[in-house]
């Protein structure tokens, strides 16, 4: 089995309470769902974009596609101990320089996964994207990317977009298996002949495997 990580293709946030404003210059993808006493209303939402265009071998069988959110940091709104991040499929490109709110892609709802708050401190989310990698690279989907998006109003996530280093930055991790290489067979026809031009000897069942 191989592996390959990849860094952003695209990445950034967008905010309810700035409709017209891109955030493609901040180094961090900040989600963000409050509306409390404790902070002011805002929801704020992330775009990223993987680029799987010859990331691996063409007919390899995706194993495992996981992507990992380092966290930077994260400030709790309330006293939960849990809150929802929903996965949503982008269902129109989007352009990192200029999305907003106003201009976002429609999206439709991939998954919702469950935080606790112990999750939190080990400042890290993963992910599993599998069948969604699965259906990116088959064709069976665009690949427009995905939207993040909080579902409980009491928590705000800032992740790591972009470092020198794929390890600590948001990154699709994907394990694969190669196809294996078919071989071939072709016949090979030999001929003797003496020197006046006559034919010895026919050859016609040497194989040669390439």
């Amino acid at each position: 089995m191989s592996k390959v990580a990849l860094k952003l293709n695209k990445g950034t946030f967008i905010s309810y309470n700035e409709k017209y404003r891109n955030f493609s210059r901040s180094n961090y993808l900040l989600i963000r769902n409050c509306d409390n006493r404790y902070c002011k209303l805002d929801i704020l939402k992330s775009l990223i974009k993987f680029n799987l265009d010859k990331a691996i071998p063409e007919g390899s069988i995706i194993e495992c596609a996981k992507l990992n959110l380092p966290i930077e940091d994260w400030k709790q709104c309330s006293e939960r101990y849990y809150n929802y991040l929903n996965i949503y499929i982008n269902q129109e490109p989007f352009e990192e320089s200029c999305v907003n709110w106003q201009n976002r892609p429609r999206v439709k709802l991939y998954k919702t996964i469950k935080l606790s708050y112990e999750e939190l401190e080990d400042e890290y989310i993963s992910i599993d994207l599998t069948s969604l990698v699965n259906d990116w690279i088959s064709g069976n989907i665009p690949n427009n990317g995905i939207t993040l998006g909080l579902e409980s109003k009491d928590i705000k996530l800032s992740l790591l977009k972009r470092n020198r280093e794929v390890d600590s930055s948001t990154n699709l991790v994907i394990n694969y298996t190669s196809k294996p290489t078919e071989k071939k067979s072709i016949a090979i026809q030999v001929q003797f002949f003496d020197l006046g031009g006559k034919i010895l000897k026919r050859n016609e069942e040497d194989l040669v495997m390439l």
